[in-house]
């Protein structure tokens, strides 16, 4: 078992940058601001590519730290990984549009429109 838990220590640290060598190909049209109920998503151009800025809003938003801006790296030309605070743990990030043309990010389970760009 000791050889498995090495093995996926070597992918957690090692995956998301092969993935990110790749660039991705028309990323300028993700970023803006994504909101809902409990967050807002501000997504913007960083200086080696895409960042995530979260900031929790609503009734519960005073109850939970802000997280830290966060590096996205690119899987392919609409997903992304991100992991916070530097924690082995790398979560997903999708960007999607529905066929009349409203644009979405989908983290987690949750779906978040964009409101501006």
């Amino acid at each position: 078992m000791s050889q498995l838990n090495e093995i996926s220590d070597w992918l957690q640290e090692n995956l998301p940058p092969l993935v990110a060598e790749h660039g991705v190909p028309g990323a300028a049209r993700y970023p803006g601001k994504y909101e809902r109920a409990s967050a807002t998503l501000d997504v913007l151009q960083g200086e080696n590519g895409l960042v995530l800025d979260m900031t929790p809003t609503g009734p519960l938003a005073g109850l939970f730290p802000t997280p830290p801006r966060v590096d996205l790296v690119p899987v392919d030309d609409s997903t992304f990984l991100l992991r916070e605070n530097e924690d082995k743990t790398w979560s997903s990030l999708a960007f999607h549009a529905l066929p009349t043309g409203e644009e979405y990010v989908h983290m987690g389970v949750r779906a978040t429109p964009e409101v501006s760009r």
